[in-house]
């Protein structure tokens, strides 16, 4: 069965951006492009910012009884628009109905919801964000310790690893060593990391700007991180540097 995939704006950072006014509104998904989702709209190709949607995953079929739908086509926008989400309690003749509110659906009006992008990163099991000395030691104490045995050195409080000590992993509790051991890491990025990341999304986003009020208010704000790592004589590379 083949997917299909729509983002659904959950908010937006200002007033000026293209989709402040489309809050809870959703659009076929084209694809990424760095930090933010391309989406097809009326008009054009445009984008979203990742933190400011979610991403849902269809299936264009006839849903069964317990299964939640997507309102893709409305019928009646008054009465449930494009975007709704509804879980199916009885299957009709021509479509369903839903619970929680007398309503009804023709089978061309939904699609059957899948997956959850962004709700089943929360519900994931948990992947700790650990330091690079951190997950340097991990991985070479892997080369001579299975992770079972990382644990129990820990509890022993004896991780070494050759002449190294890897004190560093008591920053973390025994439960984030082991989330970490057994779901995989996330490595924290460096603050230089974060700024030039943050930089990047800002031009990219004056870069897309639909407006000159909009275009300036992001010009405003790379001036603004330019100029103070001047001040503060930090130089970094890709930013002013």
């Amino acid at each position: 069965m083949e997917t299909k995939k729509y983002v659904r704006i959950l908010k937006a950072p200002y007033r000026s951006i293209w989709y402040a006014d489309k809050i809870g509104r959703i659009f076929p998904s084209l694809g990424t492009w760095e930090n933010a989702y391309k989406v097809d709209s009326p008009d054009r190709a445009l984008y979203i910012r990742k933190e400011d949607a979610e991403v849902i995953v269809t299936e264009n079929r006839k849903a069964a009884v317990g299964e939640r739908v997507l309102i893709t086509d409305t019928g009646d926008p008054q009465a449930y628009e494009n975007g709704k989400e509804y879980e199916v309690r009885q299957i009709n003749s021509n479509g369903v109905s839903v619970s929680g509110r007398s309503l009804a659906l023709f089978h061309n009006e939904y699609e059957v919801i899948v997956n959850n992008e962004v709700k089943n990163e929360e519900a994931d099991e948990m992947k700790p964000t650990i330091t690079k000395q951190q997950a340097e030691a991990i991985e070479e104490l892997r080369i001579n310790y299975s992770d079972e045995g990382i644990l129990r050195s820990y509890t022993n409080d004896s991780l070494t690893v050759g002449e190294n000590n890897c004190r560093c992993l008591y920053e973390l509790d025994l439960l984030m060593l082991a989330a970490a051991l057994v779901n995989g890491y996330e490595v924290e990025k460096t603050p230089e990391e974060k700024m030039r990341e943050y930089h990047r999304s800002l031009v990219c986003d004056m870069d897309r700007a639909l407006s000159y009020e909009e275009e300036g208010n992001y010009r405003s704000a790379i001036e603004a991180v330019e100029e103070t790592l001047n001040l503060l004589g930090i130089e970094i590379e890709g930013v002013n540097a």
